[in-house]
């Protein structure tokens, strides 16, 4: 409606300007000051972490071959834990102890092989040869957590040959993730919308860079385009949730701060290591989006300090809404949520469509017994 249109934008200017004036106000603090220089040699130096839209939990028998992966091909997983049990049953499966590997241990955290196999794929496989053995108190089962998010996976790599007993997994050198550089034009439209009285306490590593790319504000618009018939992405979503050796499964609750309430909090820039110039304003990773969830009686999950659970999220339905600058991210069809509200993280890749028919299998309770906080 036109007057909903015509409010959202007044709405958004007014946000936006408030946020500049205040910008304006607070850099000239002192301890304002140290706190932003501290901040940024934090984001240049801090090691990077992901900002996953999935967790899963896998539950498998170690004689048992694993397929451990994210959804879709430009997305990477995290792993979070990885640890062994003894229990011998599975359900109706029974585990068994025999192997054939060649590390010898009985320590039950598994995550140092795992991290090297799994750490920044796609997909990656664990064999029965892969995991510890341990002779006097046999191991038979891992439980482990993996975190997706939208980015460039790297390789699986090269399966190590370890021909005698060892106290440590089988690999030989850590595979390096890489960390695709964005384009410096980008990075430089970006730090244009900066203040001149912010841009001055930059790190130097930062102002470098950006002195020397071409000053733009022009932005890559989002498209998501289908690139799978939609049949074969609800197969892969079936086939995904009636994984017997898939035990939970959850998406990421998100909470829009408005850029006020960051510069109020003293967050105004984002990770130096992910080229962001400003704090993120919601949880969510650089190649994801928070989206706005519509549920039955109108009501929204508000206090930033209790997110809602997955079952009241699964509660909520997408919200689709036209294109606009003000209510939704570009090319994706789906609305953003309105801030100081709980949403939901999703890629904005072309794994969209994927992560939505997710989403709504899991909404019509076909993952029931499944879903987790």
């Amino acid at each position: 409606m036109p007057t909903t249109t015509s409010f959202a934008c007044r709405a958004a200017h007014a946000s936006l300007l408030s946020s500049v004036l205040l910008a304006s106000l607070v850099v000239r603090s002192t301890a304002f000051r140290s706190r932003v220089s501290q901040e940024a040699f934090h984001n240049m130096t801090a090691e990077s972490h992901t900002h996953e839209w999935q967790k899963k939990t896998y539950l498998f028998c170690l004689n048992t071959e694993q397929v451990i992966e994210c959804d879709g091909e430009n997305e990477k997983m995290e792993v979070s834990t990885a640890m062994y049990n003894r229990n011998q049953k599975l359900r109706k499966e029974v585990c068994g102890a025999e192997l054939g590997s060649k590390w010898r241990s009985c320590d039950v955290d598994a995550k140092e092989l795992v991290t090297y196999r799994c750490e920044g794929t796609q997909k990656c496989h664990l064999i029965p040869s892969d995991h510890a053995h341990c002779k006097d108190d046999p191991l038979y089962q891992m439980r482990l957590v993996i975190k997706c998010s939208a980015g460039e996976p790297r390789p699986e790599p090269p399966r190590g040959n370890c021909p005698h007993e060892q106290d440590h997994p089988c690999i030989e050198g850590m595979a390096p993730t890489t960390t695709t550089e964005p384009d410096p034009a980008t990075l430089a439209g970006y730090a244009a919308n900066l203040p001149d009285t912010a841009r001055q306490y930059l790190p130097d590593a930062a102002k470098k860079l950006l002195d020397a790319a071409p000053q733009t504000t022009t932005e890559k618009l989002v498209v998501i385009e289908e690139v799978a018939p939609l049949q074969v992405v609800k197969a892969k979503v079936t086939k995904e949730i009636e994984n017997p050796y898939l035990a939970e499964l959850s998406l990421v609750p998100c909470y829009r701060f408005s850029r006020t309430a960051k510069l109020m909090n003293g967050q105004f820039f984002g990770s130096w290591r992910n080229w962001e110039i400003l704090a993120r304003l919601t949880s969510c990773g650089t190649n994801e989006g928070c989206f706005h969830l519509t549920f039955p009686d109108g009501s929204a999950y508000t206090d930033q300090n209790v997110p809602p659970t997955a079952e009241e999220l699964a509660q909520g339905d997408l919200t689709k809404a036209k294109d606009s600058l003000w209510v939704t991210f570009r090319g994706t069809g789906l609305k953003r949520n309105d801030y100081g509200t709980w949403g939901i993280c999703l890629p904005k890749t072309s794994e969209l469509q994927l992560a939505v028919e997710l989403w709504e299998a899991m909404r019509k309770g076909k993952a029931a017994g499944k879903l987790v906080d």
